[in-house]
């Protein structure tokens, strides 16, 4: 859907009116639509787009034909068909996919079509506003559609249902088909119907369809009537989805990238589902939204689900739920809001006489505890959960506890009693072959190790912890074992003497990264508790949270060594060029200052009274405008419609001005560079905190590094399986440029050129920038010499 073909609908007059008011500026604005503007549009001006040149559209349809078709179109009648169509592309494809189904030439093909496409014509809907293409285009639509099988008609029908591009698995489990629904599906490629794009993983290839959209608005001029056992296994496809990603998310890079792009058809399925169904999935979906930064939807979805739960009775879920918003509100740094809803989850655990509930719940409560500074009530409460989850024979639970007891008891100077139980828990978890929870224990274990001077033994477990998690695709919990064991070498030991202590105690070389760390100036002698103090200092949600953080732990964070780790990690952010990183850092070490200057409320009261100048937006428009700017359209054009109500209700002209770019941003293809150079200050940083995490598309560092990989290997030892790779690539390519993403296509056709060059990287990869010319670079860099 296009701007002017929602103009009736709230969120689209209110984009329009934005669009108005653009006007009153320098400058023209250009939209592309398939009808022509309302009347009260009176300065805008209708420039027609014509379809492809006659001889390009007749390329085109050369290309999409298999090789035995070729010789049955000629060069003449494949003008005379892109002529007939008025070039248009979806139209071409249309008309290869049926000619490729018979046996006749395409002279008789075009002649044997002609007065159905006619008849099909004059019964275009009134919709349509140009009176050539897209009626033409209708009929070529009718045409494919008409001759498919009713069994291929169901499958249009069904996928119709899907928001977004969907794995064929899906559609399968939609149709209760595993066995003919990806025939079908290849089918509908095939006839160019359907889209179908590979997204490139280490773990293996995801094959994504998704509808064209104009197949999908002509599927729904005759809305099919889906019965509700379909629409119930709709919904029963995203239920188990986001179930499955709940514990796949953090280590396999293709269902991140599914997820994202399935957000719409999850918010979807919630309608279809039965209750109890509905709370399932809106539990789970809100730690995936929790995830992406968009707090607010998930405190919706918790609550909707919370309030099915009470309303069923579910007594047990309502406890379940209270204690997940708690921990969002533990994290956000609002430890008195999620201790009133610990305590409400523990009542209700006690009243079902759930054990094992009662026990996790007094754990996470002793973590609060303990985050308030009141060390010795959370030690009662984890020696009370430790010995519930030890009668219960939870034996992972028991090697949680353990770990966090230790954690307090080394906060506490007691480092022997610290050291038995992360042995215990490290035990256990290891028998479990729980990879995560031991690397936990293992990170907090060579910290304390450390800090006894047991310094090979330390190195050994965080080194084991950091080849582990990055062996079993847990690439996020590996990156900060990275910088822990970064930290050991710039700002503990010294390169020196971390150096001398590898070349004793691991039996491999230093990776890269962690050999050319620097010392970042002289090495400190800081406690966990501390570190700790500043994680929180630095993490707290707002302004609020940070205020009640240095309340409660004033004592770490005033000592003398907390404002020299701020002036090394400042330094190193500044010589890495981590702009964002070093703005964080400059500013809560001079708050740091004020606070033991002035007073910790005098403080806070010159923050507040200067963020009234300096940050008068919501932290959410960051985080919510790099999810809607890689979302879907409609989840754009539902933001644009938020971003307009919040410019009505600032008088803030800088901040107006920000929420225009980013309102620009929604509907631009362009390179987001290009955009914001007229803002200044916050405004101008919080525009470049935003381009530059929607820079890489929605793509994962893991996808480039996929790709990196591949083209090395096809170039190396697995060149048998080059021409596969190239085919991959171009698929990526074609779906890359149609979708506007110019940065990616240009990497992928530089790949491309150099497969076909045998290596030869000469006059390729120019023009490239950010991440797709660090991924070229990695490519050149590690070609066979």
């Amino acid at each position: 859907e296009t701007l002017l073909d929602i103009l009736a609908q709230p969120a689209a007059a209110s984009l329009a009116t934005f669009i108005s008011r653009l006007t009153e500026g320098e400058g023209t604005i250009l939209l592309t639509s398939r009808v022509l503007p309302p009347a009260s549009w009176k300065i805008a001006a209708v420039i027609k787009v014509d379809g492809l040149e006659e001889q390009a559209g007749a390329d085109l349809f050369r290309d999409l034909l298999p090789s035995d078709h070729k010789p049955l179109a000629t060069s003449s009648e494949r003008v005379r068909l892109s002529h007939r169509v008025g070039g248009h592309p979806l139209s071409i494809r249309l008309l290869a996919g049926r000619f490729s189904e018979g046996s006749a030439d395409l002279a008789m093909f075009m002649e044997n079509i002609e007065a159905e496409l006619a008849a099909a014509e004059q019964d275009t809907p009134t919709s349509l506003e140009d009176p050539g293409r897209q009626r033409t285009l209708y009929a070529c639509m009718d045409y494919s559609v008409k001759r498919l099988s009713p069994e291929q008609r169901t499958v249009l029908n069904a996928i119709s249902l899907f928001h977004s591009a969907f794995i064929p698995e899906f559609a399968a489990y939609l149709l209760d088909d595993e066995e003919q629904t990806p025939r079908h599906l290849q089918t509908l490629v095939r006839l160019g119907l359907l889209n179908r794009e590979v997204k490139i993983f280490q773990e293996g290839d995801l094959r994504l369809f998704e509808l064209h959209p104009m197949v999908r608005w002509y599927v729904q001029q005759k809305p099919p009537e889906h019965p509700a056992a379909l629409l119930e296994r709709y919904g029963e496809v995203y239920q188990a989805f986001v179930r499955q990603a709940y514990d796949e998310y953090d280590r396999s890079p293709s269902v991140r990238y599914l997820l994202r792009q399935s957000l719409a058809d999850c918010d979807a399925a919630l309608q279809y589902l039965p209750p109890a169904g509905q709370s399932i999935l809106a539990y789970h979906l809100a730690a995936r939204y929790q995830q992406l930064g968009q707090n607010r939807r998930a405190r919706e979805l918790y609550e909707h689900s919370l309030e099915i739960d009470q309303e069923l009775g579910n007594i047990r879920g309502v406890a379940v739920t209270q204690n997940a918003m708690a921990d969002v509100l533990r994290q956000q740094g609002k430890p008195q809001e999620a201790m009133k809803l610990y305590e409400h989850s523990l009542e209700i655990a006690q009243e079902l006489g759930d054990i094992r509930g009662v026990a996790v719940t007094q754990n996470a409560m002793a973590a609060v505890l303990n985050q308030q500074g009141k060390p010795q009530e959370a030690m009662k409460l984890y020696e009370e959960a430790l010995r519930t989850k030890q009668e219960l024979g939870d034996i992972r639970g028991v090697a949680v506890t353990q770990n966090a007891m230790a954690v307090v008891l080394s906060q506490q100077g007691q480092p022997q009693e610290a050291m038995k139980l992360y042995e215990q828990s490290l035990e256990i978890a290891q028998e479990l072959g729980d990879i995560r929870e031991a690397a936990v224990t293992q990170a907090n274990f060579s910290q304390l190790l450390l800090q006894q001077g047991e310094q090979q033994r330390a190195l050994q477990m965080a080194w084991q912890a950091y080849s582990s998690l990055l062996q079993r695709g847990y690439t996020h919990d590996a990156q900060i074992m990275q910088q822990l064991l970064i930290s050991f070498k710039g700002e503990i030991l010294g390169p020196a003497q971390f150096d001398a202590v590898w070349r004793e105690a691991i039996d491999v070389p230093q990776p890269e990264w962690l050999r050319n760390v620097k010392r970042s100036g002289n090495a400190l002698e800081i406690s966990e508790e501390t570190v700790q103090a500043v994680e929180d200092f630095l993490t707290a949600e707002d302004w609020n949270a940070t205020q009640e953080v240095v309340q409660t732990q004033h004592e770490l964070l005033f000592r003398p060594e907390v404002e020299t780790l701020f002036e090394q990690n400042i330094m190193q952010a500044r010589n890495a060029g981590e702009e964002r990183a070093l703005q964080l850092l400059e500013i809560h070490l001079a708050l740091l200052r004020a606070c033991k200057d002035v007073g910790i409320q005098q403080a806070f009261e010159q923050l507040f009274a200067a963020q009234e100048d300096a940050l008068p937006f919501d932290a959410e428009l960051i985080s919510g405008s790099i999810a809607a700017l890689l979302g879907s359209p409609q989840e754009r054009l539902e933001y644009m419609q938020s971003l307009t109500e919040q410019a009505s209700r600032t008088q803030d002209e800088e901040l107006k001005a920000l929420i225009r770019v980013i309102q620009l941003a929604l509907f631009s293809k362009e390179d987001l560079s290009h955009l914001g150079r007229d803002l200044q200050g916050v405004y101008r940083q919080a525009w470049e905190t935003i381009a530059a995490s929607v820079e890489a598309g929605g793509m994962d560092a893991e996808d480039f590094e996929a790709i990196a990989s591949n083209t090395l290997a096809v170039l190396g030892p697995a060149a048998n399986q080059r021409n596969e790779w190239r085919t991959s690539l171009a698929e990526l390519r074609n779906g890359a440029t149609v979708q506007g993403r110019g940065n990616l296509a240009a990497l992928l056709d530089a790949v491309i050129r150099l497969l076909d060059a045998d290596s030869n990287p000469a006059g390729l990869g120019g023009g490239l920038k950010g991440i797709y010319a660090q991924t070229w670079q990695v490519i050149v860099e590690g070609l066979p010499k």
